[in-house]
């Protein structure tokens, strides 16, 4: 798959994150099915993009070390955002070991870790590939 598909795939998945995130308020049955949707094109996009920026071609050896960092980082939020469509299916008052009881507002914790990953990543990344 190229880059530029790859592109709007995660911008087609980031859409419909947004949509559906706003969405989830109004209680349809719907939500967490688009969420789910949103999420797994936009990590089939983000995953299919970093694997072409890589950091093979950067010469210094510490800004390669920086940039594997920061896109294991951008894996993690990935699947960060996943377990958060995972989280969206379950049922309020199921129970996760001794007194972890899980609410409707569970799946915003990984949603959260997601958005902050990304938005730490996405001015950090371009700021180090430009040293390069």
């Amino acid at each position: 798959m190229s880059s530029k598909i790859a592109g709007y795939l995660e911008i087609v998945g980031l859409v419909t994150l947004v949509v559906s995130s706003m969405a989830w308020m109004s209680h349809g049955e719907w939500v967490p099915y688009v969420y789910t949707l949103g999420a797994v094109i936009f990590a089939i996009g983000r995953l299919t993009v970093q694997q072409t920026i890589g950091s093979d071609n950067i010469s210094d050896a510490k800004l390669r070390i920086t940039v594997k960092r920061l896109l294991r980082q951008r894996s993690f939020a990935v699947f960060a955002l996943l377990f958060s469509a995972m989280l969206m299916f379950m049922q309020p008052g199921w129970y996760l070991g001794n007194n972890f009881y899980l609410t409707r507002f569970a799946w915003f914790v990984p949603f959260l870790v997601f958005v902050i990953i990304e938005v730490y990543t996405a001015f950090r990344l371009p700021s180090v590939l430009k040293k390069c």
